[in-house]
C-alpha cells in the first residue's frame, strides 16, 4: 500500500509543477484545432467526390 500512496503523492507533486495554459491560450488552440479539422474534412470530402466522379466515368 505504501507504493500506491507514494505514487499518488508523486502524481500530486508533478501536477503542481505543471504549467497550465491560460483560458485565452486554450481558446486560441481550440479554434486552431477546429479550423484544421474542418479543413481536412472539406479536403477529404472533395477528394472522395472527385474519385467517385472519376470512377463513374469508367
Amino acid at each position: 500500500m505504501s507504493k500506491v500512496g507514494s505514487f499518488f503523492k508523486e502524481v500530486r507533486h508533478e501536477m503542481r509543477e505543471t504549467s497550465w495554459p491560460s483560458g485565452k491560450n486554450m481558446r486560441k488552440y481550440l479554434s486552431s484545432i477546429f479550423t484544421i479539422v474542418i479543413l481536412f474534412a472539406v479536403f477529404f470530402y472533395a477528394a472522395e467526390s472527385v474519385i467517385v466522379w472519376l470512377l463513374s466515368l469508367i
